[in-house]
């Protein structure tokens, strides 16, 4: 077998265990889960002692079970961050799936919100963060550094535009060595 032969067998193998790859995992990741995305809250920098929805819609928990709404102040003392959490929101989520309630934060600081319930028989939260505000709207100090964000919603999007690069890449390769065969 030739050079050529060789490289487009190994061209073709990489480009359908890659198409695999991704056929396989592209419907499981856009089914799971149910409702992804953190909970809507209807203001992000709400006022101290002012009161604010945070909800989560359709899907999000097993209807008709136990959900509740805290919120965790973010601080630090020395090189440790700590959290302090509060239960400020009680209840049972909807026929459909969905939970909201109202709430305020008496201090202002950065707080992450978490929404907490079941989904599938096994416990789920979501969350977000918020930057509560002096009560006449003024800024409370340093808010501390922003949580992190992982994954996205394009990674299959980016999968199959860089496998298609490698297999462009790859015939780029065979067709400038068929031209150096050709030139000799």
């Amino acid at each position: 077998m030739g050079m050529t032969r060789r490289i487009f067998a190994l061209l073709a193998t990489l480009a359908a265990v890659f198409l695999g790859v991704v056929g396989v995992s592209g419907p499981v990741l856009a089914a799971y889960p149910p409702n992804p995305g953190p909970p809507v809250v209807s203001t992000t920098t709400p006022d101290a002692g002012a009161p604010f929805t945070v909800s989560k819609g359709e899907g999000s928990f097993d209807p008709g079970t136990p959900a509740l709404i805290e919120y965790c102040m973010y601080y630090s003392e020395g090189s440790s961050a700590t959290q302090t959490c509060v239960t400020v929101v009680t209840g049972t989520a909807s026929a459909n799936g969905s939970f909201s309630g109202t709430m305020s934060i008496p201090t202002c600081g950065r707080y992450k919100i978490s929404m907490v319930g079941t989904e599938s028989g096994k416990p789920k939260a979501y969350s977000t963060t918020v930057n509560v505000k002096t009560a006449n709207g003024g800024a409370c100090g340093k808010a501390g550094p922003d949580l992190p964000h992982t994954g996205g919603g394009n990674t299959v999007t980016i999968a199959i535009v860089g496998g298609a690069m490698v297999i462009a890449g790859g015939a780029a390769v065979v067709v400038a060595r068929r031209r150096e065969r050709s030139v000799r």
